[in-house]
């Protein structure tokens, strides 16, 4: 992985703080970029103790200067609450179902929330 990195390349962790997509991996792989699970996204608005989670693993990706992917975002309510902790790099159904790259091609702007 290191030579990797030196020549461009970069790791990411997918399902971050789930199974092997933890901490722990951060520290010794050199990951310089995760991709929060819809688990912790589906907290957002709720009592769910993985709210938590979810706050601790934006915290330490702030702290940590990684760069953060979110997946499963699926309400305005979810959209705010991330931009306002510093997260723009949001996918879900939110903004579209998935669909053919010929079709993304002819989808506008104005079109996306």
């Amino acid at each position: 992985m290191a030579r990797l990195t030196e020549r461009g390349y970069s790791f990411k962790i997918d399902d971050f703080g789930t199974g092997y997509g933890g901490f722990k991996y951060i520290q010794t792989l050199g990951i310089d970029s995760i991709k929060i699970d819809k688990m912790f996204i589906d907290t957002i608005g709720t009592n769910d103790l993985k709210r938590g989670v979810l706050d601790a693993i934006i915290a330490f990706g702030m702290e940590s200067g990684l760069e953060m992917i979110v997946e499963g975002v699926e309400t305005a309510e979810q959209v705010e609450y991330l931009k306002k902790r510093g997260i723009f790099l949001l996918q879900g159904y939110y903004f579209a179902r998935p669909m053919p790259v010929e079709q993304l091609k002819t989808v506008k702007s104005d079109e996306v929330p």
